[in-house]
């Protein structure tokens, strides 16, 4: 699903996010789940050179996918919790 929605996942980066360092890496590291009307997925997402995400992503009971928002400033050991 990252990969899927990459581009709308890079849109809701903050500008300058990707002009410092390249997104070398672009890969989901685990995940959680909440079932709402529809489920929202909360994933860790690997940037490269050490940085990660949090991506919310809404997908509809019609089976589409939505990236609703995206944290920066991330680490690995941060727990994936809603936001």
């Amino acid at each position: 699903m990252v990969n899927v929605l990459r581009g709308d996942i890079i849109r809701k980066l903050p500008n300058g996010y990707v002009k410092g360092k390249p997104l070398s890496q672009f890969e989901a590291i685990s995940f959680r789940e909440q079932a709402v009307s529809g489920i929202n997925y909360y994933i860790k997402v690997s940037a490269g050179s050490d940085r990660y995400i949090h991506v919310k992503i809404h997908r509809n009971r019609n089976h589409v996918a939505k990236v609703m928002d995206v944290q920066i400033g991330k680490t690995l050991a941060d727990p994936i919790a809603a936001f």
